[in-house]
């Protein structure tokens, strides 16, 4: 049975998990998938477009955004969905199989 102590981010667990084993090499690259993630080109948007990443992967609904950004530009909500399902993508890559 594989010890699955904490439930978050997977690849950050992952990465976590690399460390412990000392596999250096993994760990390197899975921060630098989960780096290339998170393209911080439009710095006006980080911390409201990572609300609506947030959602989009299914974490947690950390409520609406507040003004002056409680209108989501199209542009800005398709960048986002397009990090959510990134993030997934590589989350279900290191997914840890758990024995039942």
């Amino acid at each position: 049975m594989v010890d699955q102590r904490l439930d978050g981010p997977v690849a950050g667990v992952r990465a976590a998990r690399c460390d412990e084993e000392r596999d250096l090499d993994a760990r390197l690259q899975i921060t630098l998938e989960m780096a290339s993630v998170n393209d911080a080109a439009d710095l006006t948007w980080r911390e409201a477009g990572l609300k609506v990443a947030a959602r989009y992967a299914g974490y947690v609904d950390p409520g609406p955004t507040r003004p002056p950004f409680a209108h989501v530009p199209a542009e800005i909500d398709a960048a986002q969905k397009k990090k959510a399902a990134l993030w997934n993508e590589l989350c279900d890559r290191y997914r840890l199989a758990v024995a039942t």
